[in-house]
């Protein structure tokens, strides 16, 4: 997803929107540990610097499955107030 090439390709199909994370993640991760791993899951700052150099919005998808509506609201503060989305 972050590869050059991908980023390329993206522009070029224009996408609108994307989400993330996408599929079955969704309802297992944990924004913040994914965000401290640094490993090869794209983390949400990641994300959305891609969304900078691809063009496209970001839509996020907040974790039904283990999350609570507290670390969800965390995760909003942080892509809305602390890294300013597209």
């Amino acid at each position: 997803m972050l590869r050059p090439e991908t980023i390329s390709q993206v522009k070029r199909v224009n996408h609108g929107i994307v989400r993330y994370p996408g599929g079955l993640r969704a309802d297992e991760d944990d924004w913040e540990q994914v965000l401290a791993a640094k490993d090869w899951m794209v983390d949400t700052d990641e994300f959305l610097e891609w969304c900078k150099q691809t063009g496209v919005r970001a839509m996020f998808t907040a974790n039904f499955g283990s999350g609570t509506p507290e670390k969800a609201a965390k995760w909003v503060d942080h892509t809305n107030n602390k890294k300013k989305p597209m």
